[in-house]
């Protein structure tokens, strides 16, 4: 394989169309869930901050409420969601 086709698969991989634009695609959640097993990374503080999808977490922070969200009212995981 050479450079240029190594650079094109490069390209495909992260959404180059024809015309050479590139499309970003961000990944929705259905909710952010409360994991009480998990301890902040930065206070140790719990639970931590989890993005669920279609019934599964599919991303973990490690950081609790306030620290992932950036206010302190978020200590209380009802208001995650709102």
């Amino acid at each position: 394989m050479n450079n240029e086709q190594r650079k094109a698969r490069q390209r495909d991989a992260f959404g180059a169309r024809t015309d050479g634009t590139v499309t970003i695609v961000e990944p929705t959640l259905d909710s952010l869930e409360p994991n009480y097993d998990d301890r902040c990374e930065v206070c140790d503080a719990s639970p931590t901050v989890e993005g669920w999808r279609h019934g599964r977490a599919v991303v973990k922070w490690h950081l609790c409420g306030p620290c992932c969200l950036g206010s302190a009212r978020m200590l209380d995981p009802r208001e995650w969601n709102e």
